[in-house]
């Protein structure tokens, strides 16, 4: 099928027409090397799969339970709604020739026979909607490994804050501290195997997507400018356009997540200049956890163990696309300002 959409392309003379078959092109072509992306990198998410069943990673304290269950529930709460706005607008373009005068959602021209056309309108259908949905899975999927990763650090961090705690109640307190942190420092190695892993996955996936967003999302723009605005077919491009910004806000955000959190790392106040960014990297937050550990009581060996979690904690952990771009709110910014759409 996008074969026949590229050679589409080529015949078509309007270019109008032909912006407008790109641009529904651009998604099923984009979930074709997504998907074989994905197929390349399978032994590396077969190994994802495996990788989470180690038992530094599933041991977690009952009272930490509900950090997992949080940030899992958080991707669930996002992805079933971004799904359903992807399908929606995917729906969206199968009603057009019932709404407006065109005899098919995707314009075409190798078969003119009208005998033809309530066959091909079904096989477009199916299409759209398939396309879209495997589209959609990839990124739920990417999105709910992300939260996982999310997750595990912050089980980290409440597990180092309360390590006293916990072992408080132990007859030979140093001893279990000791194997306590030893545990810790094994799951925060752990922690950045996972999203090594999950870098290797994901990585180029998130390259295309962002190649293939930012293509589309410049067509639309372009096309929007020549539709009426009170219309269908602008209704449709808008939905389209909130979707391309979605796909990439969902990376973007979650890959920030990872390394930010919404709390007060600094205050920059400049005279005269517009105040402050109030940000502060997650994986950092480790290193906070340490200190925040009562570490001047603990014997020496405890604190070796936890200094070698800090200095781990220096560099914050993140993904990328295609090792080109950390996923962060600055690139996403950074995308919109590049296409003067703030």
């Amino acid at each position: 099928m996008s074969i026949l959409l590229l050679f589409e392309c080529y015949i078509l003379n309007n270019i109008d027409s032909t912006f407008e078959l790109i641009t529904v092109s651009i998604p099923p072509i984009s979930t074709l090397l997504k998907q074989l992306a994905f197929c390349l990198n399978g032994d590396h998410f077969l190994a994802e799969l495996i990788f989470l069943r180690e038992p530094a990673l599933t041991s977690v304290p009952r009272h930490l339970e509900n950090q997992m269950k949080r940030h899992l529930n958080l991707a669930k709460y996002f992805g079933d709604r971004y799904l359903l706005m992807c399908l929606a607008s995917a729906v969206g373009y199968n009603l057009l020739p019932l709404i407006t005068d065109k005899p098919l959602p995707i314009p075409f021209t190798l078969l003119h026979a009208s005998l033809y056309q309530p066959g091909i309108y079904l096989l477009e259908i199916c299409y759209l909607l398939n396309g879209t949905a495997n589209n959609c899975c990839l990124d739920y999927l990417a999105l709910n490994c992300m939260c996982v990763i999310r997750g595990q650090i912050c089980v980290l961090n409440g597990k180092l804050r309360e390590a006293r705690v916990i072992c408080k109640e132990e007859k030979d307190l140093n001893v279990e501290l000791v194997r306590y942190i030893s545990a810790c420092v094994e799951q925060h190695a752990k922690i950045i195997e996972l999203v090594e892993l999950t870098e290797k996955v994901f990585s180029e996936i998130v390259l295309i997507q962002y190649l293939t967003s930012i293509a589309a999302i410049c067509i639309i723009g372009f096309r929007m400018v020549t539709v009426d605005l009170v219309s269908f077919p602008f209704l449709l491009m808008t939905a389209f356009l909130l979707c391309m910004f979605c796909q990439l806000g969902i990376y973007c955000w979650f890959g920030n997540e990872i390394i930010l959190q919404e709390r007060l790392q600094q205050l920059v106040i400049l005279f005269n200049n517009p105040p402050v960014r109030f940000l502060r990297f997650q994986s950092l937050l480790t290193r906070e956890a340490c200190y925040e550990f009562d570490w001047i009581n603990a014997d020496l060996q405890v604190k070796n163990m936890l200094l070698i979690i800090m200095e781990r904690s220096k560099r914050p952990l993140h993904l990328t696309a295609g090792k080109f771009s950390i996923l962060s709110l600055d690139s996403f910014t950074s995308v919109r300002t590049a296409l003067d759409l703030e």
